[in-house]
Parts: C-alpha cells; sequence; structure tokens
C-alpha cells in the first residue's frame, strides 16, 4: 500500500538516525512552511490580474450572474432551466458573492477561486491520507501549479466545484474504511449527494464512489474483518446521498426532459451512422489530453496544450503502473477507479478532449506524478543521491513556472481568447460610458431568457450598463431612433457588427 510504505520508510529513517523530539518538530515545522508558501503561490496565480484576465465575460458565466440576481429576488430553484438547464449550487454560491460584493464579473470569478483554492488545500489531505506527508507536498504543488486548474479556478463555470466535492467524498470514504468511523461514511453520503448539484459531469460520480466502497467490503469479506463495520458505513452513506439528493431528484422525476435533454445534445452518439467509431475516437481523444493533445478550445485551455509538462507526464505515467501492481490497496485503486470512471463524461460526449467535462478527474490525476516522485527521490536516497528530494522539487516548480508562462503570458493575451470571452462586449460598455449624458446609445448584444423576460447578457453584469438605453439583436435588425436630433451610438458588441470598425459609428 503507498500508504503504508511511506509510513514504514518514515519510522524507519527516524529509527535509523536517532533523531530526537525536537529535530522532529522542526521537520514539521519546515514541512508547513512549504504547504503555506504553496497555498500561498497557489492564491496569487488564481488572483493576479483576475479582473482583466480573462478579458471578459462569456455568455455562459454572464447566465449564472444572471440567475444568481434571480436567486436574491427570491426565486429559489433547485434546478435553473435556462441556458440549457445548470445544477444550482454554483448558481447560489455566486447569489453569495453579490451580496457580499454586489453584482459583477470579478464577484462571479471571486467563487471559483475560493473553490479552486478549498480543492488545492482538500487534495493535500488527501494526498497525505493516501500517499504521506511528501507526496501530499508534491501533489498539492502540482495541482498549483497545473494550468488547467489555475485555469478553471478563474473562469465562472460550475464545473469547479466538482472536483472539491468529489475530493472531500474521497477522503471520507478512505477515512471510513481504514478509521472505522460512521461519520466518515456520513460525510462520504453528504459529498457524493452534494457533487450531484454541482455540473452535468457530476452523474458518474456516484458510480466511483459505489465501487471503491463496494471493493471495500470484498476487501473485508476475504479477510474476515470489519465485515460488518463497511456494510453499517455503505448503508448509512447510502441513506445519506439520498436524503442529500431528493430535491434534485424529485425535481428530476417531473422534469425528465431537463434531466436528458443535455445528455442527448452533446452525446458522441448523436451521429447514429457510425456510433462505434465516434466513441473510439474521442476515447482516444480523452486519453490523449494527458501526453498529446489537450482541450482545444480557447475559453477552457492553451489550444492543444496537454495536461501535463513532458517531465510530469512521464511521472504520471509511472505512478499510474506503480498504482495497478498495488491496486488491492485503497489508496491505489481509489484515484485509479476515480479517474477512469470521470474520464467517461468526455469521452462519451463530443469535442473531445473538453477540459469542462473531464474536469472529474481532478484532483486525482496529480496524485499519480506526485507518488512517482516521491519514490524516485527514496529509490534515489538510498543510492547516496542526497539532492534527490530537490530534483523532485525542481521538476514541480518548472511545471508550474511553465504554466504560468503559458495562462499569462502567452494564452491571456491571444486575439481568440479575446472573443471566446467576448471581450467586444465589455469594451463596448466602457466606450458607451464616455459618452456624455444625452446621447442615446444602443449596443447590439444578446440577451438571457430568465423568468419569462429578456436580461441583456453579459452586458447587464458590467459597470456602466445603467448607460445604455438599450440592447438589441445587430444581426436581425437595427434600431433607429424616432428623434433624429440625438446622436446615436452604436458599439459593435458579441460579434454582431464583424465588418463595423471599432472606432464604433456615429449616426447625426
Amino acid at each position: 500500500m503507498w500508504r503504508e510504505r511511506r509510513a514504514t520508510a518514515d519510522a524507519a529513517s527516524a529509527h535509523s538516525t536517532g533523531r530526537p523530539e525536537d529535530d522532529r518538530a522542526s521537520d514539521r515545522i519546515v514541512h508547513y512552511a512549504i504547504l503555506l508558501a504553496i497555498l500561498i503561490a497557489a492564491t496569487a496565480l488564481r488572483l493576479v490580474d483576475l479582473s482583466t484576465t480573462p478579458p471578459g465575460l462569456f455568455f455562459d458565466e454572464g447566465a449564472n450572474g444572471i440567475d444568481a440576481l434571480s436567486v436574491l429576488a427570491g426565486e429559489n430553484k433547485v434546478f435553473f432551466p435556462g441556458n440549457q438547464g445548470r445544477e444550482p449550487f454554483y448558481i447560489y454560491a455566486v447569489a453569495l458573492s453579490f451580496k457580499l460584493l454586489g453584482a459583477s464579473p470579478i464577484s462571479i470569478r471571486l467563487v471559483s477561486v475560493a473553490i479552486g483554492m478549498l480543492t488545492v488545500a482538500a487534495t493535500y489531505v488527501l494526498a497525505r491520507d493516501l500517499l504521506g506527508r511528501r507526496a501530499a507536498l508534491l501533489a498539492t504543488a502540482i495541482i498549483a501549479g497545473s494550468f488547467w486548474h489555475i485555469s478553471l479556478s478563474r473562469l465562472g463555470f460550475r464545473a469547479v466545484a466538482l472536483p472539491l466535492f468529489e475530493t472531500l467524498a474521497a477522503i471520507c470514504v478512505y477515512r471510513g474504511i481504514t478509521r472505522r468511523s460512521p461519520a466518515y461514511w456520513a460525510g462520504a453520503g453528504l459529498f457524493a449527494g452534494g457533487a450531484l448539484y454541482t455540473y452535468l459531469a457530476s452523474r458518474a460520480a456516484p458510480f466511483w464512489l459505489a465501487i471503491c466502497a463496494g471493493l471495500a467490503l470484498l476487501a473485508a469479506i476475504r479477510s474476515r474483518s470489519a465485515v460488518r463495520h463497511i456494510l453499517f458505513g455503505i448503508a448509512l452513506a447510502t441513506v445519506v446521498a439520498a436524503a442529500t439528493v431528493a430535491p434534485l431528484a424529485y425535481y428530476f422525476l417531473h422534469h425528465q426532459d431537463q434531466f436528458f435533454g443535455r445528455i442527448a445534445s452533446t452525446s458522441v452518439h448523436g451521429d447514429k451512422a457510425k456510433p462505434s467509431e465516434n466513441v473510439a475516437l474521442s476515447t482516444a481523444r480523452t486519453l490523449g489530453l494527458f501526453f498529446v493533445e489537450g482541450d482545444s478550445n480557447p475559453r477552457h485551455n492553451l489550444p492543444g496544450r496537454p495536461a501535463f509538462d513532458p517531465v510530469v507526464a512521464v511521472a504520471f505515467a509511472c505512478g499510474v503502473v506503480m498504482a495497478l501492481r498495488r491496486v488491492r490497496s485503497p489508496a491505489s485503486y481509489i484515484p485509479l477507479i476515480w479517474t477512469g470512471v470521470m474520464l467517461a463524461p468526455g469521452a462519451l460526449s463530443t469535442e473531445a478532449p473538453h477540459y469542462l467535462r473531464t474536469a472529474g478527474i481532478m484532483p486525482a490525476i496529480f496524485l499519480f506524478p506526485a507518488v512517482a516522485l516521491d519514490r524516485g527521490t527514496d529509490w534515489l536516497g538510498v543510492r547516496g543521491f542526497r539532492l534527490a528530494p530537490a530534483v523532485a522539487a525542481l521538476v514541480v516548480i518548472v511545471g508550474g513556472a511553465w504554466a504560468t508562462w503559458d495562462y499569462f503570458g502567452r494564452w491571456a493575451g491571444r486575439p481568440d481568447v479575446y472573443d471566446a470571452f467576448q471581450g467586444d462586449v465589455r469594451d463596448a460598455v466602457r466606450f458607451a460610458a464616455t459618452w456624455p449624458v444625452g446621447t442615446q446609445v444602443l449596443v447590439s448584444g444578446e440577451s438571457y431568457r430568465q423568468s419569462n423576460r429578456l436580461r441583456p447578457n453579459p452586458i447587464s453584469l458590467y459597470a456602466g450598463s445603467e448607460r445604455i438605453d438599450r440592447v438589441f439583436d445587430g444581426l436581425r435588425g437595427i434600431i433607429i431612433p424616432a428623434d433624429p436630433a440625438l446622436d446615436r451610438l452604436y458599439p459593435p458588441a458579441g460579434g454582431a457588427f464583424p465588418a463595423v470598425p471599432w472606432a464604433a459609428r456615429r449616426d447625426a
């Protein structure tokens, strides 16, 4: 078992060196100082330039914000049917942010930063339980500097919450198995049920959790120990999960079209002529996200950038092999099954590889390179290479620096990123706000139907949007005010006037 081997190695090292208690206390201080430094760096990477990077607010992010405003107005829903249907957790979190900070794009994104940082911290707890203290630092550093997770933590998308709920559920499952505490099994049920309120891909999460619990039960039966405890724990987790998800399940029972609608629209089986070929190709592309080619959508990724840099990718592969060799241990099969099952939403849908639909594999995937680097450090240390820990740290630091440059240096300023986040809408609002009172300002842009009325989206969430007299669909027509004496400003927004120069158009 990964955890047992790490603990044995630590104990043997302490015994052989005869370290006094104050030395071990000093080691703990250094350990937690490193952890604090990692968390500070992770926070900085998720906060710096948040008001300008990404360079605008995408329609889906704006829809979450508009629905959050409806929550503050008293419309409490268990599922939000607009914009192809969305689970409620993130929207309620944004509503709380709006309540505290006011409605704005950055208030939306600060929710993702907070959730992302909680996920980084939870990754440390999970990795420490499964792998040991040093590997936990490595895993935490890898997710802290991951381009994928940095990007996801800076976007106003619901998917950012799924890894957090999965991580908390995994911690509870592992501790429920190893510590025999009913409280952890209840926690596993709570977070498993809660995950279903985060994002569409969460519907796969209960499967990997159930498989892990089932394997724990089989191991208990085989060893004839703790069978009653595991059975009771699984039953308790099931009851708590069912109670947690009951409101959402009741809603879907009466709105089955909303349960199946988004799945049908994104399924790789849409082309019924070649279903098996579609699944095979989508699966291959999804598996390739680790080493070959990542998401090509500039909203989610530097187009084509794999999830790992080359060195960490090799460590990831080694870690997977190591886990497969000890697959009977829950410390091994939990991340393996977690990763395998949560790849399915991406493999079975269009646009693979898709970094939102496969976000549920985080942070499990970061445990594999961490354990490989940790064991590699042990292997080199036994052979007299005392700089092995520094080499492992250097691998992680270089990977994080590489991802930071790719995000802020290469991705942030790309024209396709500006377009993907509707940067022209943001700039149109700012430009319109500079015109003097008395100028009638008409902006072409999109609207989102919410509670039987149209709300300009994302225009209405920007400061200065109150200066705009009307938003219209410039792809369908143009509005001419009745009074020809007024100045009229038509800033192009949302690509509705692709042929009109950005200097805008002014008609007397």
